[in-house]
């Protein structure tokens, strides 16, 4: 048993499951993301022959898509707690951008397969059935930190008008459908909530250019802007705002959660860069691994990545099988320990590359940009532990 999988107790079905995830995550994901780290024009990113629809293809061909919905709605039961956090942590091992966009999409299906309309649950059968990657999903939080100006909605019947603008969208340029949440408002008053899967074609919603970033550039960002979008009660998961509110706790919950795990997983990739470059660099006559220094860096490293790992495998079985209430501490703490060790280790790997850490033939430099793009993703680091500190 390797070292870095020392805790792992697991079935032979779960073994041979992530065996296929591991030739998708190393032989299409890694490789897909560093092409199209490469772009330039981040509108090539949404095109036909990208590169990107391979990924949701293939992703999608795995049933990797169906791991959080019901057997009953066309998904898959019956896993092992740990086994979709595995799954995570190779897909962040590969290339965090692209599964942060593949994990973000499931979200709004995930939550239609749980509703009572019938046409939500049609919408998630049909993304279930989905292998042609033609239904793509996000997510719209009102007190998101990536909020522009304030969302609005304002009740009317069986119905709600939605304005205002959402900034930095996972897959905001490719999205076809979205979970939205929002309270409603009278009068400068809030007076109730609502939780919606709506699809993106809706008159009034406009999208903006794509977000150029240093890091995770593989991942698709953009503005969605509503401009007196009719929401109708087909489209509804919930009016009530105590169950509306207790749904989006569980949804920010999980892709808070989401995020350490991932960057637990790139964390680990840069580590393993690192010691496959230790033992190939000649330096003094002997590989530079032969070197007390490095040597004694590596380990460090090795402390730090696997407590991360270890933190990540605690909070994410405990949630998988005791899902209310959400853990809003220990998922906050994950995304902060996870992202800050990811940006400390590919840092400290750099060291280890020397110069060769910052050429961008060497897949370190890349790590270390979408590390740092970790320590502001689904809220700032700060913002997030002062939030969770409340709690305590």
């Amino acid at each position: 048993m390797a070292t870095q999988n020392l805790d792992i107790e697991i079935s032979k079905e779960t073994k041979a499951m992530l065996k296929e995830v591991a030739k998708f995550t190393g032989d299409l994901l890694r490789v897909s993301g560093v092409e199209l780290d490469k772009v330039e024009n981040f509108l090539e990113l949404t095109k036909e022959d990208s590169s990107l629809w391979k990924v949701f293809k293939a992703y999608r061909e795995l049933d990797l898509h169906l791991l959080h919905i019901p057997s009953d709605m066309g998904g898959v039961d019956g896993l092992e707690g740990v086994t979709p956090l595995l799954i995570k942590e190779q897909m962040g091992y590969a290339d965090v951008g692209l599964a942060m966009s593949l994990l973000v999409s499931d979200i709004p299906f995930i939550y239609a397969a749980k509703a009572l309309s019938p046409e939500l649950q049609k919408l998630a059968g049909s993304y279930c059935e989905d292998r042609g990657a033609k239904m793509i999903g996000c997510l719209i939080m009102k007190d998101h930190p990536h909020a522009g100006s304030p969302l609005n909605a304002v009740k009317e019947k069986d119905s709600f008008l939605l304005n205002g603008i959402m900034e930095r969208v996972a897959n905001g340029n490719i999205a076809t459908h979205a979970l939205i949440h929002n309270e409603f408002s009278k009068n400068g008053e809030e007076t109730g909530a609502a939780i919606a899967v709506i699809p993106l074609d809706l008159p009034g919603i406009k999208r903006g250019e794509p977000l150029n970033k240093m890091g995770q550039r593989s991942l698709n960002q953009g503005s969605i802007t509503f401009k007196n979008v009719r929401i109708s009660a087909a489209y509804l998961l919930t009016d009530d705002r105590v169950v509306a509110n207790q749904m989006k706790k569980s949804i920010a919950v999980m892709s808070v959660l989401d995020t350490g795990i991932l960057y637990s997983g790139l964390a680990m990739a840069a580590l393993d860069e690192a010691r496959k470059y230790a033992i190939d660099r000649i330096q003094g006559g002997v590989p530079i691994i032969e070197h007390k220094n490095i040597k004694l860096k590596l380990f460090k490293l090795f402390q730090m990545v696997e407590s991360s790992r270890a933190y990540a495998r605690r909070i994410a079985n405990y949630q998988f099988y005791h899902p209310l209430p959400p853990q809003e501490v220990h998922a906050a703490a994950l995304k902060c320990m996870a992202t800050q060790t990811a940006s400390e280790v590919s840092s400290e790997v750099i060291q280890i590359f020397g110069g060769n850490g910052l050429a961008k033939e060497y897949p370190v430099e890349k790590l270390f940009r979408d590390a740092q793009t970790g320590l502001v993703e689904n809220g700032v680091n700060d913002w997030l532990a002062i939030r969770a500190a409340d709690y305590l």
